[in-house]
């Protein structure tokens, strides 16, 4: 119903607001890096929702926060190829470019720090396990997506331990994993593709 379609807006809506935030009032170069303060603050965020991504919580924010993931990994893999494609217009067109970066300033902060986007795949990846098992349906599927949404971004780092994960579940001796097959067989066919894309050895060293 309308209830149900404004609630998912207004998730959606919260979501791009984070993800436009993440490296704002970026710091001084330091060695270590120190993240923004849009960064941390997404990332305490991250970090107190965290018990409610639990495979048996089947509370009332369940399904919200199923939601919430899988928009968030979209709107920063979007973010990630908006910004990896201006990269290449720059070498390719620099003209156009340079046209493009004047009619939407906002193109200029598209790029994300690589320790800052390591934090965020640190602090998203064990929500995405956890989401992939949940007793909530739609929480799973959430899962499996926002999984497939950061393999696009890293998947180097984030698909080889998945497959190890979702392959576990498949295991002939994994009897007490049985009610996991249905969600690992459905994320393995999402990882496949992205392995086999970008580096079949991430596959043939399994």
């Amino acid at each position: 119903g309308g209830s149900y379609e404004e609630g998912m807006d207004f998730v959606a809506k919260v979501v791009k607001l984070l993800v436009v935030n993440i490296g704002a009032d970026d710091p001084a170069i330091s060695d270590p890096p120190i993240l923004s303060q849009g960064t941390s603050d997404i990332l305490r965020f991250l970090s107190f929702v965290t018990p409610y991504f639990n495979p048996s919580n089947t509370g009332a924010w369940t399904f919200t926060l199923g939601a919430f993931l899988h928009y968030f990994c979209y709107e920063l893999a979007r973010r990630v190829s908006t910004s990896c494609s201006l990269a290449v217009m720059k070498t390719t067109n620099t003209a156009l470019a340079t046209a493009l970066c004047q009619a939407e300033p906002c193109m200029n902060s598209m790029s994300i720090t690589p320790h800052e986007l390591a934090a965020l795949l640190d602090s998203l990846l064990p929500l995405c396990q956890q989401a992939l098992y949940s007793k909530n349906g739609y929480v799973g599927r959430a899962g499996e997506a926002a999984i497939a949404y950061l393999a696009q971004i890293d998947p180097i780092h984030v698909t080889p331990p998945f497959l190890d994960l979702v392959t576990n579940a498949l295991d002939v001796s994994a009897v007490n994993l049985s009610h996991q097959a249905p969600s690992a067989l459905s994320a393995l066919a999402r990882l496949v593709q992205t392995a086999l894309r970008r580096k079949p050895s991430i596959l043939l060293r399994r």
